[in-house]
C-alpha cells in the first residue's frame, strides 16, 4: 500500500513539473496608438465663427420680432360684450331648430319652402354663433398675451 501511495505522489510531482515547465500563452498584441484628429484649418475656424455669429443674429432678430402685444379699449369692450351675443345667437338657433322640427313633425302645417326657410335660419344662427365663439377665443388669446 505504501508503494502505491509513493507512486501516486511521484506521478503528481511529474504532472506539476510538466505544468510548471509549459510556458504561459503570449500576451495579446497591444493596439496601435490612435492618431489624434487633425487641428481645424483656418478656413474651418472662420466658417464656424461665421455660423455662430449668424445664429446669434437670427436669435436676436427673432427676439426683436416678438413685441409686446397691446390691446385697445375697443377690443376689450368687444371681448366683454361677445358672450351675451353668443348666448343670444344660441337661443335664436335653438328656437329656429325647434320651429323647424315642429314643421317636420307635422304639428304645424308648412309647405316645403317654408320648412327650408326655417332650416336656413337655424343653420345661419348656428354658424353666426360659431363665428362669434371663434372671435371670442381669438380675443381671449390676444388679451392673455397682452396681460402677461
Amino acid at each position: 500500500a505504501k508503494a502505491a501511495v509513493d507512486a501516486a505522489i511521484a506521478e503528481a510531482r511529474r504532472a506539476s513539473v510538466e505544468v510548471a515547465v509549459t510556458p504561459p500563452p503570449p500576451p495579446p498584441p497591444t493596439p496601435a496608438p490612435s492618431k489624434a484628429a487633425p487641428a481645424p484649418s483656418q478656413r474651418e475656424l472662420a466658417r464656424s465663427v461665421a455660423a455662430a455669429v449668424s445664429a446669434a443674429a437670427a436669435k436676436k432678430a427673432a427676439a426683436k420680432k416678438e413685441k409686446k402685444v397691446k390691446v385697445s379699449k375697443k377690443i376689450r369692450t368687444e371681448h366683454a360684450a361677445i358672450e351675451a351675443e353668443v348666448e343670444a345667437l344660441e337661443v335664436a338657433a335653438a328656437e329656429a331648430e325647434a320651429a323647424w322640427k315642429d314643421a317636420r313633425a307635422g304639428s304645424t302645417r308648412l309647405n316645403m319652402s317654408e320648412q327650408m326657410v326655417l332650416c336656413d335660419q337655424a343653420m345661419r344662427a348656428r354658424k353666426a354663433a360659431e363665428e362669434k365663439i371663434e372671435r371670442y377665443l381669438e380675443l381671449e388669446e390676444l388679451i392673455s398675451k397682452a396681460d402677461t
